[in-house]
């Protein structure tokens, strides 16, 4: 996925020139996230999309199935990130306090609360394990 910036579209993708409005704190967001996963996650399998007026997108594709892979919000009120949960992942960090946000713990998708919009490293291994439920 190739996700760009100019003064007449703001981001969109340019293939199809879909934009999709985000706030400040999440271009700086998804740009941290994409720079981290560049070498492990092939970017034209990812699209940004607004399901929601609650949060944003972030989903994958493999073949004709596409999933959620994290779902956030960062405004001047609020900063989360929801990620999927695979099974294994889901044991392990019940008592995890990165994720003591999301309080029923049998969702598919657990929210962490961010610190800030480069705060997002603890959710690689996350996405990593999503991705390989994925394909």
């Amino acid at each position: 996925m190739k996700i760009v910036f100019d003064m007449q579209n703001g981001f969109h993708i340019p293939e199809n020139n879909y934009v999709v409005d985000l706030t400040e704190y999440e271009k700086i967001f998804i740009n941290n996230l994409l720079d981290m996963l560049n070498s492990e996650v092939e970017q034209d399998k990812l699209d940004i999309v607004k399901k929601s007026s609650s949060y944003t997108t972030i989903t994958y594709t493999a073949g004709s199935r596409v999933d959620d892979l994290i779902r956030f919000k960062l405004t001047d009120l609020t900063m989360w990130a929801a990620v999927f949960m695979t099974r294994e992942n889901a044991q392990a960090n019940k008592n995890n306090p990165v994720f003591s946000a999301q309080k029923n713990k049998n969702q598919l998708y657990w929210k962490a609360k961010l610190s800030s919009p480069t705060n997002c490293a603890f959710l690689k291994p996350f996405i990593l394990d999503a991705i390989k439920i994925f394909k």
